[in-house]
């Protein structure tokens, strides 16, 4: 542990999620590439089922052959659209967003316009 409190400038166990979960936590959705080879896997899943056993709401989505940072936008072979679409599902359960209804297509209107010659696709 002297190794990284010399990277990170504190002692670990101060900025370590795990050592700070605790009942009357907000809801906690975490995004994690089961392939990460600068987190561990095991530790968000440790943080997850102590957060549970304090009595909240945790979320992990796990990401098979996802490393670290895989969600973020643009990244080649990423899931960020998959997290984001698990982030507002979340967000929407803990009543923090309204859920978006989609659109019904309406035919008629569609057909209308297709045959309208200023219509461009």
């Amino acid at each position: 542990m002297k190794s990284l409190k010399g990277r990170i400038g504190a002692n670990p166990v101060s900025v370590s999620p795990f050592h700070h979960a605790a009942a009357g936590a907000p809801p906690t959705i975490i995004f994690h590439g089961k392939a990460d080879k600068i987190v561990a896997y095991w530790s968000a899943d440790a943080f997850a089922t102590k957060m549970k056993a304090a009595g909240n709401r945790c979320e992990l989505v796990g990401f098979d052959s996802q490393g670290h940072g895989f969600f973020y936008f643009g990244r080649k072979n990423g899931k960020s659209k998959e997290a984001v679409e698990a982030m507002d599902k979340f967000l929407v359960s803990i009543g923090f967003l309204q859920k978006k209804e989609q659109p019904k297509k309406d035919r008629k209107k569609i057909a209308t316009c297709l045959r309208c010659p200023t219509f461009k696709i």
